[in-house]
């Protein structure tokens, strides 16, 4: 969950994520340590009607270091928001798409440096 606050059309950010991974194939199962990192963002939020926001989004991850190197990452978002009784309401549903990319030399034979998520 990300929070934000909004002045007019603009807004920030923040955020904090937390994840394990696994993996397993040919025999073998791994598990990570827990990883955590918090995030940093810009938002415009661009009025389609009067019950329909855009949110385009661009964002900075800080992540604590694996075995000593950094762990950060760029993120790019993209939300679509419907407010259902209005914006006086203040509620509102939709769906979100986000594409990040680590900052991090990762062996790219193992791991991927993007994800996307929805």
């Amino acid at each position: 969950m990300v929070p934000a606050l909004s002045f007019g059309q603009f807004g920030a950010s923040v955020g904090f994520s937390s994840g394990k991974a696994k993996a397993s194939g040919g025999g073998i199962s791994v598990d990570s340590d827990n990883v955590t990192a918090i995030s940093i963002g810009l938002l415009y939020d661009a009025e389609i009607s009067e019950n329909l926001d855009l949110l385009p989004s661009i964002g900075f991850g800080i992540g604590e270091k694996v075995e000593g190197e950094s762990n950060n990452a760029i993120g790019f978002g993209l939300a679509l928001q419907y407010y259902v009784s209005g914006k006086d309401a203040c509620f509102f549903v939709g769906p979100g798409l986000g594409l990040s990319f680590s900052l991090a030399d990762v062996d790219t034979d193992v791991v991927k440096k993007s994800a996307f998520s929805g």
